[in-house]
């Protein structure tokens, strides 16, 4: 019995914590939206709060970032910046 009591634990324990991690960021990163101006705000522009819309622009701004820093044009901006 105390076995499979140890064993239920050491699967739900760090399942519990992966999704209070999850949920932490998600949090974290829709509060983030709070900084764009009011009428920009994707609750006020679609009506509704989309929970997790934070995490999907920051990916896709960080996705962009990335394509234009791998880009020719983004090669000979960053070799400008480095001096």
């Amino acid at each position: 019995m105390k076995k499979y009591l140890l064993t239920g634990l050491l699967v739900w324990v760090p399942l519990g914590i992966t999704f209070w991690v999850l949920n932490l960021t998600i949090n974290i990163m829709d509060q983030s939206l709070t900084l764009l101006p009011e009428s920009w705000r994707p609750d006020n522009f679609l009506g509704i709060h989309i929970p997790g819309l934070g995490v999907i622009l920051t990916v896709v701004v960080v996705l962009i970032t990335g394509l234009l820093a791998r880009n020719v044009l983004g090669k000979r901006f960053l070799e400008l910046w480095d001096f």
